[in-house]
This record gives structure tokens, C-alpha cells and sequence, in this order.
């Protein structure tokens, strides 16, 4: 791994795509949690490599695993993306009745793309505060701070 992320600062073709290969799927599902159109998806996937690789010179292994710095950069590239498009939405209880409805005769074990279809199918909001409440593990303050929001809002959208 350490070769690979040689070769990319040194703008090697070669073991940029060895890295994108590596990770690319990966970080769709990161990308496939905030945005549940498949071409918007793609296209988060797209601009988080791209900024990767102008990036990678900042990447420092001593703070962290590559992988992590990567899933960083997609959720802040889909946090732009769906801060540009205007999806944060205030609390409907319309929205809550729809979301909250559980099904008691569900089976206990759900597969990975049935959970992400579960996600996806929440309002974009209280999508995006469970991804990075739930999933991804911040604080709503920081998400409140990320999505120009107040904290009170991020709290009542995961609930």
C-alpha cells in the first residue's frame, strides 16, 4: 500500500488506478449512503479520487489509515453536494410517520444493500444526520457546523 501511495503523489498513472481499483467500491457505499441516486453517487465517487490524488501530498500515514482519509474526503465531497442542492429539510411529522414505520414481522438479519435501501429510502435529511450520526460517528455538533445547521435540528432529524 505504502508503494501505491508513493507512486500516486508522484502522479503515477499506474498506481493511481491500483488505488482507485482498491477502494473504489468501498467508498461507493459511503457515497451510496448520502446520495441515493446512483449517477449522483457516481458522481461523488468521481470528485472524492479527484481530490484525493490533488490532495495526496496532505495524506500522513502517522495520523491515520489511507482508507479513513479517503471516507473522509467522500462524506465532506456528499456533504457539499447536498448542501449545494439545498436538502436539508426541517422535521415534518409527515415525514417522521413514513420514516418510523416498523415492520415486526421483518426478519432480524438484513443484507448490506437492503440496509442501504432502507436508508435511502429516508427523507434526505434525516438520511444524511443518521449516516454521519449512526454510521460514520460524529457529534452533532460538528454535523450542525458541516451543514449549517443547529444542533437542535441535527438531534430531532436522527430521532
Amino acid at each position: 500500500m505504502d508503494e501505491l501511495i508513493a507512486g500516486s503523489k508522484k502522479g503515477k498513472a499506474f498506481s493511481q488506478k491500483q488505488v482507485l481499483e482498491l477502494f473504489a467500491g468501498q467508498i461507493l457505499t459511503v457515497c451510496r449512503r448520502y446520495e441515493n441516486r446512483h449517477t449522483g453517487a457516481d458522481d461523488i465517487l468521481q470528485e472524492t479520487f479527484i481530490k484525493a490524488f490533488s490532495k495526496i501530498h496532505q495524506f500522513d500515514p502517522d495520523k491515520g489509515h489511507f482508507k479513513a482519509w479517503l471516507k473522509r474526503i467522500a462524506i465532506n465531497t456528499a456533504l457539499r453536494s447536498l448542501r449545494s442542492q439545498a436538502v436539508i429539510i426541517p422535521i415534518q411529522d409527515s415525514h417522521l410517520s413514513h420514516a418510523m414505520t416498523v415492520n415486526t414481522s421483518a426478519p432480524s438479519e438484513f443484507s448490506e444493500e437492503q440496509i442501504l435501501q432502507l436508508i435511502q429510502s429516508l427523507p434526505v435529511g434525516y438520511r444524511t444526520v443518521f449516516n454521519l450520526v449512526v454510521i460514520d460517528g460524529y457529534r452533532h455538533k460538528d454535523i450542525a457546523e458541516k451543514q449549517l445547521i443547529s444542533v437542535q435540528t441535527s438531534n430531532s432529524q436522527l430521532s
